[in-house]
């Protein structure tokens, strides 16, 4: 049963409760879909899938335009931090329909500081996501330390000091701007704020072990190419991106009949991203807003 005390977070995202239930029951079903393939289909997930949930979103705010303005807002923040993170080549192109079919579907009305349920639901999901990280490869970090296979560097140094900072004003700004944040959000940002810093500081460390190199005949659409440690040159003169399309598959092949290239750095140790999307879902669903008081 769906916790009403969520449901009042919502404030009420359609005119009738019926309305509201058939979106949390639409958002569910297409997450359960998302999930469904990047686990079992070799984190594939059909475009005609992505289509359609956004456009299941799109008709939903046609047929009931109460909440259209403000769909259209979540979509406009979430496509302005999840198009680039998608070009990065840290994020999927399935996520991005579903974050923005999620915020089509069950939009908020705004909290003071724009906390609305896709909102939870990617805070959670990141949360859940870290620790993931850190479980399989912190333990990965620690022998690389006892072997000595680590390199400290006044570069990393300089990062971890500079995102120390930058992370520090935030938490300050935000126990003062008097929102009310709840002791459990506190311990999570500390958290989040430690694990993300190991990760500053060993990102080539651990990069590395999520990188494989692959021929041509297993590289496909929508994979993540490790640019940063192939020749510059090579990536400027053929103008390379990160993640790869069909066109850039024919400029490996370009690549390899020219340069002698036989094999390229994929990114394949990330993990699916939809199952921590799900359960930051179901958990957002069930408890509401655990971020202030």
């Amino acid at each position: 049963m769906v916790n009403l005390h969520a449901i009042n977070f919502f404030n009420l995202l359609a005119t009738t409760p019926e309305m509201l239930e058939l979106r949390i029951l639409l958002t569910i079903a297409g997450i359960g879909i998302f999930t469904y393939y990047d686990l079992f289909n070799n984190k594939t997930i059909p475009a005609e899938i992505c289509y359609a949930f956004v456009t299941i979103g799109v008709i939903i705010n046609i047929l009931f335009p109460s909440h259209l303005m403000l769909s259209l807002l979540l979509v406009l923040l979430m496509l302005a931090f999840t198009v680039p993170t998608y070009m990065m080549g840290q994020l999927g192109g399935a996520d991005v329909f579903a974050i923005v079919g999620i915020s089509l579907l069950l939009p908020a009305f705004p909290h003071p500081y724009l906390v609305s349920e896709i909102f939870n639901t990617l805070l959670y999901a990141f949360f859940f996501f870290i620790t993931y990280f850190l479980i399989v490869y912190g333990s990965r970090v620690v022998k690389m330390v006892q072997e000595r296979k680590y390199k400290l560097s006044w570069t990393k140094l300089g990062h971890a000091f500079l995102y120390s900072i930058a992370y520090g004003v935030l938490f300050v700004l935000l126990l003062n701007l008097g929102i009310g944040i709840s002791p459990l959000i506190l311990g999570g940002m500390i958290y989040a704020g430690i694990a993300t810093l190991v990760f500053v500081v060993f990102r080539d460390e651990i990069n590395a072990t999520l990188i494989t190199h692959l021929p041509i005949s297993k590289i496909s659409e929508e994979d993540v190419l490790a640019t940063e440690v192939m020749d510059p040159k090579i990536v400027k003169n053929y103008s390379l991106p990160r993640v790869i399309k069909q066109r850039d598959i024919q400029k490996l092949k370009q690549i390899e009949k020219e340069e002698g290239i036989s094999v390229f750095p994929i990114y394949t140790g990330y993990p699916p991203f939809m199952p921590f999307i799900a359960l930051g879902f179901l958990i957002s669903i069930l408890y509401g807003n655990l971020f202030t008081v």
